[in-house]
């Protein structure tokens, strides 16, 4: 028959590793998230900042949508490309 401190330790030592998983892996499942929301912002800002520009040098929304159409020439350093999110634009 085993000890009582054997059984003791065994028990702690099961409970701190699954404790350190259970951290880790919330830790990990938050990171994702705010690096998604905070990526999202980011495009979200990017967007109203050239529709801003957009409108303020043509006064007018017409023909906006070639903005986004896909652009032919090769990317240009040091510049990311971040897909647009999905938006309506109302008049």
């Amino acid at each position: 028959m085993r000890s009582i401190t054997y059984k003791l330790t065994l028990s702690f030592l099961v409970i701190g590793i699954t404790s350190i998983f259970l951290v880790a892996l919330l830790s990990l499942w938050n990171t994702r998230q705010e690096f998604s929301r905070f990526f999202a912002n980011r495009a979200q800002t990017d967007l109203v900042t050239t529709l801003s520009n957009y409108y303020a040098s043509n006064g007018a929304w017409a023909h906006v949508g070639d903005l986004f159409l896909p652009s032919t020439s090769a990317p240009q350093p040091g510049r990311e490309q971040h897909p647009i999110p999905p938006f309506t634009l109302a008049e």
